[in-house]
């Protein structure tokens, strides 16, 4: 069942990005004074370790794992980034969770804040590359964490002023409790629109 419902979405993203692609799209992404919001890892496929020796692959869907286990990193979120020149952008995304009821039948609760910087590409009408470098601090139960966020987004445009994201994402916990550790998004979706 889950498998099916992941494939339907794989096969979405998939028609929207070649939509985009062989549509020129009237209004380029990146200008100075434009602001994106966006909501980042919708969807992704990640490789994960977590703090602990085993390493695991985790798929999710709208932020959800489909899979044991729940990664901070992996949770969807909002983002919202304003350029300040042409293609440059600083901006950050925002995520909170409560989950209930975990194994032990107590709920787990916190949040994750990412500011960042990012220069979009636009390599066609409709297509273009727009990687990003920011921090991102996790508080997942109490335990906090800092660490380093690398995003290699691609953007593809089927209309004005909207776009499906996809991409590489790479989280490293560089200080704090380490619980999280480290994430590897392989493949990672979302969607973004900007005034």
């Amino acid at each position: 069942m889950r498998l099916g419902f992941i494939r339907s979405g794989i096969g979405a993203a998939t028609v929207g990005v070649v939509l985009a692609i062989s549509r020129p799209c009237p209004a380029a992404f990146g200008r100075s004074g434009d602001v994106s919001f966006a909501a980042d890892r919708l969807m992704g496929f990640y490789v994960l370790d977590a703090g602990t020796p085993a390493t695991y692959g985790d798929r999710t869907l709208l932020g959800l794992g489909l899979t044991p286990g729940f990664g901070a990193y992996t949770t969807a979120r909002l983002g919202i980034d304003g350029f300040v020149t042409n293609h440059l952008s600083i901006g950050g995304s925002l995520a909170f969770w409560n989950l209930s009821p975990r194994g032990d039948g107590r709920s787990a609760s916190g949040g994750l804040l990412s500011p960042r910087i990012g220069y979009a590409i636009n390599i066609g009408d409709s297509f273009g590359f727009w990687p990003r470098a920011g921090l991102t601090y996790v508080n997942y139960d109490g335990d906090e964490e800092l660490g380093l966020t690398l995003e290699g987004q691609f953007f593809a445009s089927p209309a004005a002023h909207f776009a499906f994201t996809f991409g590489p994402a790479l989280d490293l916990g560089v200080v704090g409790d380490g619980r999280e550790g480290k994430s590897i998004g392989v493949l990672t979706f979302g969607v973004l629109g900007w005034i």
